[in-house]
């Protein structure tokens, strides 16, 4: 196996992993962003930690990870038809 495809295959999953890591821990900061400002309907500001950290960074984090995914094809596509 050529050692440098091995190489560029191994920083396109980190490339890809780093998408969905900082996709999740965006989606986490909004959630808590959105119980700091009270946008959420919580009680107490532990019931709003938890409803951050339980529903909005899996769904949004998720949803941005696709979103992020789906650009980047869109731009590899665009880059792959110039070239």
């Amino acid at each position: 196996m050529d050692l440098k495809l091995l190489v560029l295959s191994l920083l396109r999953l980190i490339g890809i992993a780093a998408i969905f890591v900082g996709s999740w821990l965006l989606a986490y900061a909004l959630g808590r962003l959105l119980a700091a400002i009270g946008a959420l309907d919580c009680s107490d500001a532990a019931e709003c930690d938890l409803y951050a950290a339980v529903v909005m960074m899996p769904l949004g984090g998720t949803a941005l990870y696709f979103l992020a995914l789906v650009i980047r094809s869109i731009v590899a596509r665009h880059n792959a038809a110039r070239a």
